[in-house]
């Protein structure tokens, strides 16, 4: 149930935003959904493509440590893992 909340809080976000929302990779895929709404609850989404491998880990460790600071909720252990597994398959 939270999942869809989630989910439908960020559709309802993307569509009052100018502009459409970046396109990204198996955007069907439970990955990429974990991937929009965690990432883009804060900022618009990155295309994946846009870092490599190690690039990416050095902004997830960035933005653990932004949601610490602003209290936001911290990611599951299975939202990092879906993350992290989507940008395994998508970075450059």
């Amino acid at each position: 149930m939270r999942y869809f909340i989630t989910t439908a809080a960020l559709v309802f976000v993307l569509t009052a935003c100018a502009g459409s929302p970046t396109p990204i990779p198996e955007a069907d895929s439970k990955d990429a959904k974990v991937y929009a709404v965690r990432c883009g609850s804060c900022h618009s989404v990155p295309d994946p493509r846009r870092h490599n491998l190690s690039e990416w880990s050095h902004m997830l460790d960035l933005m653990y440590m932004r949601i610490s600071e602003r209290n936001v909720e911290p990611l599951s252990d299975d939202d990092q893992k879906a993350i992290i597994a989507y940008l395994k398959r998508h970075a450059r």
